[in-house]
């Protein structure tokens, strides 16, 4: 059974393979398009990359899975569905060519999708499933049961109550950009959550706007709705100091806004999973939708004593829907074979060359010490070089988890300076410490659950852990970390052994190999043409070293031999 799942958009287009119930690969368009987020592109590179790397062509697949309801008319202008203008649309013939008429082409409802995206790859035979995101067809949070195959829709908050347009739109009065909301999330630290934020939980709101929403009527669409929201919140807003929308010159005036932002965010979704936790009798919970991207809400649902465990897949936000959609569909079409795609490592994108990296002005090396690749990258991290990693198959998600990363030694402040100045970035946001798993107890005290394979919770540093890794520390102390297993990442895994050895501290700073405004490095060559423009000083591409030549020395044929 070969499902192809996509995810068209309208921002984070992907592609996913899934062969008898296991992912084979994904892959987000932007990472080929160059373009972050690739909003309004169809992921038909990602898919023929998808197909290419099992060798398939499209006439070998089952079913073409979508992560929305294709059938369902929402929108502004309630659009019907026409099969041969949604095929023209996701599958172009000169592209994949006539099976593209031929192959089914199913739509999933897209928090289901986004549900079966961390329930079917985890390890759980039951759990609460809580999907939180901008909207979904006509849903912004929703909730599910879940009991061996079965995900059962059991609640749901309509797109006047969106959570993730409230935190978009706060990002946005802040002054900063409301697509990327973990800036805003990155600020709240510094403030204090003083602010009362017009949100109460019931069974049929989470904002308690006055005078009641006037959009629960049926000639209303799901357009009306958003922009009642917008203008109430807006409303809202300012009457909280600094009492208008801010820019980023100023943007320590919005810290308490920040701050009273993300709390609410996080009582919010904590009243949503206890309520639904206590309903159902099960307390792990599943959180998916794009505002799980939010490590502080991951962390603090984590260290909840009402919840036992806590699982985020590695691609939370609207790409994941593209596995999610394939996983159903998979399980849909044969529930006997019924089985889970583990999610227990996130190296799922195609395998790419690790060619011998050419580059002008740099030159090749084979370290010569005994301590190899793994030692001479720990020795230049130790004498204060950034060091960026390419390996060759690429983790999914948004954070960089040792196969696209760019690596520094954490055991100075200077390195978040150097970063943020290198990448482009804001100089108040914080970087991210990579652990070895095994020291895991010694820098936190929470559990490492399952988000902490993904860098996708934060957690407090350990008072005497904090003066070790510095660099990595938040200003509230905390952290947002990855717990790197030898079993999962060796090549990663040793050079941060090699780095303890050297050091005695078992963590470096890792942060996502790309440059401000783009998206993470994909093949070889983006890697080498954003180390060129970057000031970064040693490039490690799969067994390769290549380091600037300060006295711009083009590569030999002999380093080509080598």
């Amino acid at each position: 059974m070969r499902v192809l799942g996509l995810n068209p958009g309208p921002h984070d287009p992907a592609a996913a393979l899934v062969v008898d119930g296991q992912l084979q690969t994904l892959l987000e368009e932007e990472r080929l398009t160059r373009i972050k987020q690739s909003a309004g592109i169809v992921p038909t590179r990602a898919a023929r990359a998808c197909l290419d790397a099992a060798g398939l062509d499209l006439s070998e697949i089952d079913a073409v899975a979508v992560g929305w309801d294709l059938t369902s008319s929402h929108g502004a202008d309630r659009q019907a569905y026409e099969d041969g203008r949604v095929r023209d649309w996701l599958l172009p013939v000169d592209e994949f060519g006539e099976a593209a008429r031929a192959v089914p082409l199913v739509g999933v409802d897209h928090h289901l999708a986004h549900a079966a995206s961390g329930y079917l790859t985890s390890s759980w035979d039951d759990a609460v499933i809580v999907v939180v995101d901008g909207r979904g067809e006509v849903a912004s949070t929703s909730v599910f049961g879940a009991c061996g195959p079965d995900i059962v829709p059991q609640h749901s908050y309509d797109i006047a109550n969106s959570l993730g347009e409230f935190y978009s739109m706060a990002s946005w009065w802040a002054g900063l950009d409301p697509r990327e909301p973990g800036k805003l999330m990155g600020l709240a630290p510094y403030g204090e959550p003083r602010f009362r934020l017009p949100i109460t939980v019931t069974d049929t709101h989470l904002f308690d706007f006055a005078p009641p929403n006037p959009t629960h009527r049926p000639e209303a669409t799901d357009v009306d709705d958003q922009w009642f929201q917008h203008r109430q919140l807006i409303a809202f807003f300012e009457g909280l100091y600094p009492y208008g929308r801010g820019d980023k010159s100023d943007i320590m005036a919005y810290a308490d806004f920040a701050a009273s932002v993300q709390s609410a965010l996080e009582e919010t979704v904590l009243a949503v999973c206890r309520k639904w936790t206590e309903r159902l009798g099960c307390r792990r919970v599943i959180l998916a939708g794009g505002v799980a991207m939010n490590c502080t809400l991951n962390g603090r649902l984590a260290a909840s004593p009402e919840i036992d465990d806590l699982h985020v897949p590695p691609v939370p936000y609207d790409a994941g829907v593209a596995l999610g959609a394939a996983l159903w569909v998979s399980h849909e079409r044969h529930p006997e074979t019924y089985s889970r795609s583990l999610l227990d490592h996130p190296y799922w994108q195609p395998p790419n060359r690790a060619a011998v990296p050419e580059a002008p002005g740099c030159h090749l090396l084979v370290p010569s010490d005994g301590g190899g690749l793994a030692g001479y990258v720990a020795d230049r991290l130790a004498g204060g070089a950034v060091v960026a990693l390419w390996q060759p198959r690429g983790e999914i998600g948004q954070r960089a988890l040792g196969a696209r990363s760019l690596l520094c030694d954490p055991r100075s402040r200077a390195a978040v300076v150097r970063m943020n100045t290198l990448k482009g970035r804001e100089p108040w946001r914080p970087v991210a410490p990579s652990v070895l798993a095994e020291y895991w107890d010694s820098f936190f005290a929470e559990p490492a659950l399952a988000p902490t394979r993904f860098m996708l919770a934060a957690h407090q540093v350990r008072p005497n852990a904090q003066r070790m890794i510095p660099a990595c520390v938040h200003v509230d102390g905390s952290a947002r970390p990855q717990a790197v297993a030898r079993s999962v990442n060796p090549v990663f895994w040793e050079i941060i052994d090699a780095f303890r050895r050297l050091t005695g501290v078992p963590a470096v700073v890792n942060t996502s190999f790309n440059l401000a405004g783009e998206p993470i490095v994909y093949e070889l060559d983006d890697a080498v043409d954003t180390f060129l423009r970057s000031s970064a000083d040693t490039l490690v591409a799969g067994s390769y070293i290549l380091e600037k030549d300060r006295g711009q020395r083009d590569l030999t044929a002999a380093d080509r031999a080598v």
